[in-house]
């Protein structure tokens, strides 16, 4: 799996507007990488796996020309597959062509802790 969910279908016919994708969750609740790190005990090991499947599927959006524009812990869920945790990166409504996007500079002492 890709870590990007799987596209059933689009409504852009009437209002709302909406994208149709496969539930993903763990025994039928949504969950996601914010709430497993506080309800769920996972190993160093299963963390790494989630991480790597992750940075996987960011890989592959700027492959095809776009990029995110909103990647934080609630917009990647997991899912069970095969006994295995999975992530899925969701909600891609600020999602931006790569060449339109803005280019954002920031000088180190901005991003020291005080």
């Amino acid at each position: 799996m890709l870590g990007l969910p799987f596209l059933f279908g689009v409504n852009v016919q009437s209002k709302p507007y909406m994208l149709v994708t496969e539930f993903y969750g763990i025994g039928g609740q949504c969950v996601t990488i914010g709430r497993a790190g506080k309800k769920l005990s996972l190993e160093a090991k299963e963390w790494a796996f989630i991480l790597e499947k992750c940075a996987g599927a960011l890989a592959h959006i700027p492959e095809k020309g776009l990029i995110h524009c909103d990647i934080k812990h609630n917009n990647i869920i997991l899912k069970n597959s095969a006994d295995v945790r999975e992530p899925v990166i969701i909600d891609f409504g600020k999602m931006k062509k790569a060449e339109s996007a803005k280019i954002c500079t920031a000088s180190t002492s901005t991003h020291l802790a005080k």
